[in-house]
């Protein structure tokens, strides 16, 4: 490869790297294949006519593969793939809707239904039951809380409660494979990632288009995908192996199905959010066969340059065909002709020959046969060559024409050559020269050309509708899209050799940054959430993928990030979590992040503590003073709240109505007390007036306080912890009020 190629290809900008991860996200498979016939042998349609009705095994609450609605309809991607089947073959399938998965199974195996619709094909199953070929493919993944950090493999859950679905093919799998884990059996998929989410458990193993699922229906915020197994669902229909007929059968109708058909199922069901991650093998593909074009490109350049400088060289030197023949075969892949202009007639090697699939027959032609191959559009161009050079216009003849083969298909051949012998008047006598066949290369250009246009093409979509940038080694800003304009406020020129900070919120602590940093400076890729500032002061969410840009030395020179616009999906967040009234976190979050907090205490060994607090009398407050009085009451102490429980780890809550709560980590129980005696003396100092108060003039709190002193070892329940710290607010009214009670 020549220094001047060298240097275009490592001169591809940051911008058009960036282009190139985004692909993954924006191209989709447009072919559509044709539905081959089922064609049914005799016994196969006499086979279907004895068995009318099929007793079908479904799970019934697996979506989005399959389940029972609340209507009572057998609905999921497998269902509707079970309809088309049903449609082919004329037959109809009696669905079990009321059994729960464990009970299918054993009714697959005792006969009592005779087909699963979509399993996994393992050995115990292979024991009762034979498969049809996986019609749909989707990767087992591990779900843990989004407090654990990358989970590398299913070794690293060892000794630790992984949650499966009873009777699943991933219980098979993990018992067989991974006898270390504690296996904790769930009944649904629901089940288990709930479980996941109260603590119950450390992780989850399925799927990754049920978990997808479950999650965005639950609403179970809290949990993620963590990692990758070796191991993929590849779900096919499975029939009991006495009915031998049937598998064939089936496989048949599944083959019917077309890929367009497929694809609308697939859109019909899947709504996978990739925010999490990206799969970069269609970005590879693509430079693989880039970088393979170009190579072959400078191959035949480089070869076809280096015949010349040979060549030219050589025919200097020889002064007769006999010379040139040999020569041209020591080229080697190279068909040689030898013209004798005065009678027409061209004499070649084998080479010539057989590079168009012809039987190398007779090796000598006339000229009007070579003329007859040639492709209509190239006999203009062509003939204007051979003119030049009989003429004495030039001293080579180069040109590069399409003849036709022996297929009948028409195949690119470059032809070069010169006149070897003219007459005392000037007259040409010979000419002869060489045939290198140049289809591949012809072909390789014309999709060089196509994968450039298409480049350019993704890169103006990338740039109007993802939201990258590139910046130096220093935070800088070097390049951006017209998206990352759009949502930012900013004009290019305006963002251009600025650093990245002017980007940042307020909000976001420094530990975030901190850890975005130090990833990328160790060369890897950091992907999360960051709340930015626009220009106009208002702010934008985004999921980042950030990612160091090397040289030819892999040295980081800079930093690319992808992003994707989450403003609506973390304001839907904030808005499901947040008491309007006070604008603390509601009852909902707190179910929510109380056990992870219980378990991050352990983890880190710390002092765990739960606040419950009540408004004391407020009920005669509420009489007395009005209800609008009463809101203002509630937000004033739930300031005081937010302003005594304000560390990093802490959280306030409005429970509900007067009740509100805070969890806080301390290194002592006393700690804990401290801050809730605190937290009363500074609701009373409000001063709110309450002379319906019996104990004070002013409006006054009761506070119960339950604490851990965590060892790492075992997890408190979360609810018997909070029935401890309701207990203790209860006994701190019982004993006057306006007083801290700590169990």
């Amino acid at each position: 490869m020549d220094s001047h190629t060298t240097s275009l290809i490592y001169s591809i900008s940051v911008r058009l790297l960036a282009t190139l991860m985004a692909l993954s996200l924006l191209l989709s498979q447009a072919a559509v294949a044709a539905s081959p016939s089922l064609d049914l042998t005799d016994a196969e349609q006499q086979w279907l006519q004895q068995h009318p009705t099929i007793r079908l095994a479904v799970d019934i609450d697996w979506s989005p593969f399959e389940y029972i609605d609340e209507n009572g309809s057998y609905v999921g991607m497998a269902a509707e793939y079970i309809g088309l089947v049903e449609e082919r073959l004329g037959i109809h399938f009696e669905v079990e809707k009321n059994k729960p998965w464990p009970e299918v199974v054993e009714s697959v195996k005792n006969r009592e239904l005779d087909m699963y619709s979509c399993v996994v094909a393992t050995p115990q199953r292979r024991e009762y039951a034979s498969f049809t070929k996986p019609y749909l493919s989707f990767p087992m993944v591990i779900v843990t809380t989004d407090q654990v950090a990358y989970v590398s493999g299913l070794k690293e859950l060892k000794n630790e409660t992984v949650a499966v679905v009873k009777g699943y093919a991933t219980q098979d799998l993990l018992e067989q494979n991974y006898p270390e884990l504690d296996l904790y059996l769930a009944d649904t998929v629901s089940d288990a990632l709930e479980a996941l989410s109260l603590g119950r458990v450390f992780a989850y193993v399925g799927n990754i288009a049920s978990v997808s699922d479950v999650l965005k229906r639950k609403g179970l915020t809290n949990l993620k995908i963590s990692g990758e197994t070796p191991y993929k669902y590849e779900l096919s229909m499975a029939v009991r192996n006495d009915w031998p007929e049937f598998t064939p059968i089936l496989q048949k109708a599944l083959d019917s199905i077309s890929e367009q058909e497929q694809d609308q199922i697939y859109q019909n069901w899947i709504k996978l959010r990739y925010e999490y991650g990206t799969d970069y093998s269609l970005l590879w593909k693509i430079l693989a066969g880039v970088s393979l074009i170009i190579l072959i490109i400078l191959f035949w350049n480089r070869s076809l340059n280096r015949e010349i400088h040979r060549r030219t060289e050589a025919e200097h030197k020889l002064n007769d065909a006999h010379q040139r023949l040999e020569l041209g075969l020591r080229g080697g892949d190279l068909g040689t002709w030898d013209w004798n202009i005065q009678s027409g007639q061209i004499k070649v090697n084998e080479r010539w020959f057989t590079m168009l699939g012809y039987p190398a027959d007779e090796l000598q032609f006339n000229f009007d046969y070579w003329a007859g191959l040639i492709h209509a559009d190239d006999i203009e161009p062509t003939d204007l060559k051979v003119k030049q050079l009989l003429d004495g216009e030039v001293d080579f003849y180069d040109a590069e024409f399409r003849l036709k083969a022996a297929s009948g298909d028409y195949q690119w051949i470059r032809a070069r050559g010169q006149m070897v012998e003219r007459d005392e008047s000037g007259q040409p006598l010979r000419a002869a020269g060489v045939h290198q066949d140049i289809d591949q290369l012809k072909k390789a250009q014309h999709q060089l050309e196509q994968v450039n246009q298409q480049l350019l093409n993704y890169f103006d979509i990338v740039n109007k509708f993802v939201i990258t940038s590139a910046t130096d080694v220093g935070g800088t800003i070097t390049e951006t899209s017209d998206a990352f304009s759009k949502i930012s406020g900013y004009s290019q020129d305006e963002l251009i050799g600025t650093n990245h900070r002017i980007l940042r919120h307020p909000d976001m602590p420094d530990s975030i940054y901190e850890e975005l940093w130090q990833t990328i400076a160790n060369g890897k890729t950091w992907e999360g959430e960051l709340k930015n500032r626009k220009k106009d002061g208002g702010y934008y969410w985004v999921h980042a993928y950030i990612s160091p840009t090397l040289d030819e030395q892999n040295n980081i020179t800079g930093y690319t990030a992808i992003r994707q616009d989450i403003t609506d999906k973390k304001r839907a967040e904030e808005l499901s979590i947040t008491d309007e009234l006070t604008t603390l976190f509601n009852r909902r979050y707190f179910n929510i992040i109380f056990p992870r907090e219980i378990a991050r205490a352990e983890r880190e060994k710390k002092v765990i503590g739960l606040i419950l607090l009540d408004v004391d009398y407020f009920k005669l407050y509420n009489d007395n003073y009005g209800h609008h009085q009463g809101d203002i009451a509630l937000q004033s102490v739930a300031l005081a709240l937010k302003n005594t429980i304000r560390r990093a780890g802490d959280f306030a809550f409005r429970i509900g109505g007067e009740e509100f709560g805070g969890i806080v980590s301390t290194d002592s129980p006393e700690q804990v007390t401290e801050i809730a005696e605190k937290l009363r003396r500074n609701i009373e100092g409000l001063e709110i007036k309450h002379e319906y108060n019996p104990k004070s003039l002013h409006l006054t709190v009761s506070i119960g306080v339950k604490t851990h002193v965590c060892s790492g070892r075992q997890l408190p329940e979360m609810n018997e912890f909070y029935s401890q710290a309701d207990d203790a607010l209860y006994q701190a009214k019982a004993k006057g009020r306006n007083q801290v009670i700590s169990i």
